[in-house]
């Protein structure tokens, strides 16, 4: 009896682990990746990257005007810092007026930014170039910030 309660509860924990830490895991030991996604189908999980925004940082940012007068042109690089691949993130512009404040917040996610679809390389950088159609706007400022939707 013991040993079967035993065997229940391993069974438990391990596939709450599989569940709930598979994409960490794959991530910092690729070679269990393929018995997770295994592990996944059943539990009917998604292995993923991790979303780990502690590691990302914003290097650069810019904003300019484009060939269209409508059209802003924004451009950023985004660095990962951690030692494996980081899902990437979600970005929102807040632009401003010429008083500094907030006019408009466009939230830019990841697939229209065309982020890496396997995610963020371990000590890469994911340049972002994209035009925003921003009509007749004063636009004069304008802050950037990353989240996971």
């Amino acid at each position: 009896m013991l040993f079967r309660s035993v065997a229940v509860l391993s069974l438990v924990f391990v596939t709450q682990v599989a569940r709930d830490d598979s994409n960490e895991l794959s991530a910092r030991v690729p070679a269990l990746r393929a018995p997770l996604a295994e592990a996944c189908q059943w539990l009917r999980c998604r292995i993923e990257p991790p979303r780990e925004l502690a590691r990302l940082v914003l290097d650069s940012s810019s904003l300019s005007k484009a060939a269209h007068a409508e059209v802003l042109r924004f451009q950023a690089d985004l660095r990962n810092q951690a030692d494996h691949v980081v899902l990437a993130p979600a970005l929102e512009l807040s632009l401003q007026d010429p008083q500094g404040r907030v006019i408009v917040r466009k939230v830019l996610p990841p697939d229209v930014l065309s982020a890496p679809p396997s995610g963020l390389l371990a000590d890469a950088t994911w340049h972002i170039d994209t035009r925003l159609q921003v009509g007749e706007l004063r636009i004069s400022g304008f802050s950037a910030e990353v989240f996971y939707p």
